[in-house]
């Protein structure tokens, strides 16, 4: 079994719009290709969204945010 750790995290991206062209800064990207997962309007449902992520997947051993990533 492969020893690696998956994270997503959120991040701040100024000017990002969701597919329906609505202002969506705060994002959900893959720490492996750095693709936006999922976009919204604020940190606190961008948070939200990943934790649901989480509780859905086994992929992701770690919820990490962006402050989270830079101190380690």
């Amino acid at each position: 079994m492969e020893d690696r750790i998956k994270v997503s995290y959120v991040a701040h991206v100024p000017g990002h719009k969701n597919s329906k062209g609505e202002s969506a800064p705060w994002v959900v990207k893959s720490h492996e290709t750095g693709e936006i997962l999922s976009s919204h309007s604020t940190e606190a449902e961008a948070n939200s969204h990943l934790k649901d992520m989480h509780a859905h997947s086994s992929a992701f051993i770690g919820i990490k945010n962006l402050d989270q990533l830079i101190k380690e």
